[in-house]
């Protein structure tokens, strides 16, 4: 397995002093290989920039994810999403990622359940018309289980629907999204384990008070990998023995709710308990 991080995470280290290069560089001599990237990240920095300056620290794009909203009612709006996710895969492509990950509803668009069918609908239309752009760039489209039960690909159900209805789909499993809607993730990893094309890596601490509020009533808030409620160490061990040709065996560290200062600190506790498992 391979490990790459939110380029974002890398970013923040700017708080403790170190410019995105120099990030770049440190998180390639701790053992990681590439970055996920937010397609708002290409209005800062053009893609083909930005894969060079990759290249000069020894990484790559892995992946890149974009926010859209397939989920509007509105027709222009609905058209002008898939426009720009279009042009979103483009820049993608050309920063060298492999996978094109869509997250692809708002919360205002689904407000409750009936909403919930209707974008359900109009996210696969235009998640394949998205597809079909995307191949020919040698991107796969990929969608994660979300965090919110309104979001029609939050559960393990919703995700093989997604895959069932967008014949080019492969899945990211988040880790730690589940608990936010109160699943377990090892049931779900069985559910979907023949569609995972990589991993998102998270955990999640329950709190007292504050934080993000699972649909179970718990606080969650993020902490380093190993620490929380989260089984990363039974998903590391079933993701070693997952012998299917979608994995890549890319795991993507997210690490939730820490600032810039310890960023680095979280980032280096995630890199020796993944390492334990590889």
């Amino acid at each position: 397995m391979k490990l790459a991080v939110f380029a974002t995470h890398l970013r923040a280290m700017s708080a403790a002093g170190m410019d995105f290069p120099a990030a770049l560089k440190w998180a390639r001599s701790i053992g990681i290989e590439a970055v996920e990237a937010d397609t708002g990240e290409f209005k800062i920095m053009p893609a083909d920039a930005y894969r060079e300056i990759l290249g000069a620290a020894g990484m790559r794009m892995i992946s890149a994810h974009h926010l859209c909203r397939l989920s509007a009612a509105d027709e222009d709006v609905y058209e002008e999403e898939i426009k720009n996710s279009i042009a979103a895969a483009e820049q993608a492509a050309a920063a060298g990622a492999k996978y094109f990950m869509l997250v692809p509803a708002a919360v205002q668009d689904i407000p409750d359940a009936a909403a919930k069918t209707r974008a359900r609908e109009s996210i696969i239309r235009g998640a394949n018309r998205i597809a079909a752009a995307a191949g020919p760039m040698g991107l796969t489209l990929t969608m994660e289980n979300f965090s919110k039960v309104l979001f029609p690909f939050s559960t393990a159900a919703e995700l093989n629907d997604m895959a069932d209805n967008i014949p080019s789909l492969e899945l990211t499993l988040d880790s730690g999204n589940f608990r936010c809607i109160a699943a377990d993730v090892m049931s779900a990893y069985e559910e979907i384990k023949h569609r995972i094309a990589f991993c998102h890596i998270k955990d999640w601490a329950v709190i007292a008070e504050g934080g993000l509020k699972a649909t179970d009533g718990l606080s969650l808030r993020g902490c380093p990998a190993g620490r929380g409620v989260i089984p990363i160490g039974e998903l590391m061990f079933r993701l070693k023995h997952l012998r299917h040709r979608g994995f890549s065996g890319w795991l993507v560290i997210e690490q939730e709710s820490v600032g810039g200062e310890v960023m680095a600190e979280h980032l280096e506790t995630a890199v020796r308990l993944l390492n334990a498992y590889r």
